[in-house]
């Protein structure tokens, strides 16, 4: 896997986090960059919501991160390359 040294976080997000306290918003973060760092966490029930909506996100654009950096073939299965 390619090392990553960086997350997305999408604007459509601020209609999720504009209920949160600076606390919550605070500890969120802490558990997102924790998240992307590779941690397991198990975020308190005011901010689980917030943070399993992003996490399912941080993981589809790490898949697809992967996808790109580490491709598996160039060939297309049922396709025949001939040199």
């Amino acid at each position: 896997m390619a090392e990553k040294n960086s997350f997305i976080l999408y604007l459509e997000y601020a209609d999720i986090l504009q209920d949160t306290t600076d606390e919550q918003f605070g500890r969120l973060m802490r558990h997102l960059f924790a998240h992307a760092s590779g941690v397991d966490v198990c975020p308190e029930p005011d901010v689980a919501i917030a943070y399993r909506f992003i996490v399912n996100q941080m993981d589809r654009d790490a898949e697809k991160y992967d996808e790109k950096a580490n491709p598996v073939s160039f060939r297309r299965p049922g396709f025949l390359w001939i040199l």
